[in-house]
């Protein structure tokens, strides 16, 4: 077949699967275009708010490097990120955090993936899949402005819910196998809010929060001021007595709070969207308007009984929903929580994972202590093997982000952004290599691609040197922290 456009690696979806895809394709020689459906790059991370960038961390070791980790330093030379900070009790957030300005992340994503020759589609999402078997050769863009055809060497399917590979007719099971998904969330910050003296109020009712933790820098960030980086959640007398005055009206029985990057906001992570089939128009519409009556419920009550709020506003919020679990898709291997929780090791590792299994709770009540969720700190980080990114039937296609092949409650880890961006680099240059030698992702020497990550400055592999010097960085950090702060929100256990 000829065809008018045609790139050795086309990369569906520019979140932070895609980013990395792309970035890392076009570093390894091949020509690549990045197909996005919105107007700017990052996705989730930037269109639906986003907090805290998740750890690139197990533990205090560094687990994912390259690409994403320039991501992450440009951010910061240029002003919108604080790298990553400590989080003294992970319980919930991990143990590294990244405050960042999603306009920076829009930005500095923007100019990397131009500079490596990456060709940006905006307002374009894909129709159909172009296909001769189970053989992908190209994919129709449609855009309001016309349609295009493109032909691909290799298709990398960085759309979060596993679009082309289902057009592909790649098997796939949604959420848990049973009906359920994970709920979604709408993220907002809160401007204007005295944190020290919110900061002062959680130093002083302590028992009214079931997570607390200071964020402490453990290298030296130009970006970083003095003023109180914090995780707190809970609120827990307010929460119950406003619920049952009928004020409040949200999915949680807690609000969950972060610093945001900018002094003086906060950042929520508190709307609860439990029992909306994200993959269904009507009932998506309804999640959006219930996402935005609980952001405004909460808003009023943080102003009307919080210190530190009573002239806050909010700020930002998403301009949607955030999708946390829809589609996985079924590769030549399906990672399982087994393999996550015990720190599984595999001969064709192409990155690790260290996020805990985080599954919330899809029915938790409102103001009841102790409702449904599940939190699973790992034995040791994982090893995602190559075979989860590639598909089990569709040739000429990579699966990158969370849609890889794998069980709902591994997804629950493998879902974050840090584990998302240090796979999806791998996968870019998977895709780059199979183009450049002509063959299908299935017979990929994956020896090749690990040299190939390597040189890329990817760890793949544990560095137990420098592992050893990051565990000791990091508690001289908690040191200095405690002999600086006296009195700090952090349980005294984690300190």
């Amino acid at each position: 077949m000829e065809w008018l456009d045609h790139y050795p690696v086309v990369v569906v979806g520019g979140g932070p699967g895609g980013i990395m895809a792309a970035l890392s394709a076009a570093r390894n020689g091949a020509r690549t275009l990045l197909i996005e459906q919105g107007a700017f790059l990052g996705g989730t991370a930037t269109r639906s708010l986003i907090g805290p960038i998740s750890p690139f961390h197990f533990g205090d070791e560094q687990i994912v490097r390259g690409p994403a980790q320039e991501l992450i330093d440009r951010m910061v030379r240029y002003g919108g990120a604080t790298g990553h900070l400590k989080c003294i009790n992970p319980t919930g957030t991990g143990s590294y955090v990244c405050l960042y300005d999603h306009e920076t992340y829009k930005y500095v994503a923007q100019e990397m993936l131009l500079e490596a020759g990456v060709d940006l589609m905006f307002h374009a999402r894909v129709e159909r899949v172009l296909q001769t078997g189970w053989q992908l050769e190209g994919v129709q863009v449609t855009t309001r402005f016309g349609g295009r055809t493109v032909g691909a060497s290799v298709v990398v399917d960085a759309s979060g819910d596993g679009d082309v590979a289902v057009m592909c007719g790649e098997s796939w099971e949604y959420g848990n196998g049973k009906g359920q998904a994970q709920p979604s969330s709408l993220m907002f910050e809160m401007a204007e809010v005295d944190v020290e003296r919110l900061y002062a109020h959680i130093l002083d009712h302590p028992q009214d929060f079931t997570r607390r933790s200071d964020l402490i820098v453990v290298k030296d960030h130009p970006v970083i001021d003095n003023r109180p980086l914090f995780v707190a959640q809970g609120y827990t007398p307010q929460v119950r007595a406003a619920v049952e005055r009928g004020e409040l009206h949200f999915g949680r029985s807690d609000v969950h709070t972060v610093t945001g990057f900018h002094p003086g906001w906060i950042h929520f992570n508190s709307v609860r969207l439990s029992g909306y089939d994200s993959l269904d128009l009507s009932q998506r519409d309804a999640a959006e308007i219930d996402g935005r009556r609980q952001m405004e419920s909460i808003a009023q009550f943080m102003k009307r009984y919080i210190p530190g709020f009573e002239h806050a506003y909010i700020a930002r919020a998403g301009c949607e929903i955030g999708i946390r679990e829809t589609r996985h898709i079924q590769g030549c291997y399906k990672l399982t929580a087994e393999d996550v929780a015990g720190g599984k090791k595999f001969a064709d590792v192409i990155s690790r994972g260290g996020f805990a299994i985080d599954i919330h709770g899809a029915k938790e009540a409102p103001g009841v202590s102790g409702a449904a969720g599940f939190w699973q700190e790992l034995r040791d980080c994982y090893d995602i093997p190559y075979r989860a990114v590639v598909p089990a039937h569709v040739d000429g296609l990579l699966l990158a982000g969370r849609c890889i092949s794998g069980e709902s409650a591994a997804h629950a880890s493998f879902r974050t952004q840090g584990v998302v961006m240090g796979l999806s680099q791998a996968v870019g240059t998977a895709a780059a290599l199979c183009a450049r030698l002509s063959i299908h992702p299935r017979d990929l020497d994956v020896k090749l691609l690990q040299r190939t990550l390597i040189t890329m400055n990817a760890s793949p592999f544990r560095d137990r040197q420098q592992r050893e010097r990051e565990l000791c960085a990091a508690h001289a950090a908690v040191r200095r922290f405690v002999a600086q702060h006296p009195r700090c929100i952090t349980e005294k256990c984690y300190l």
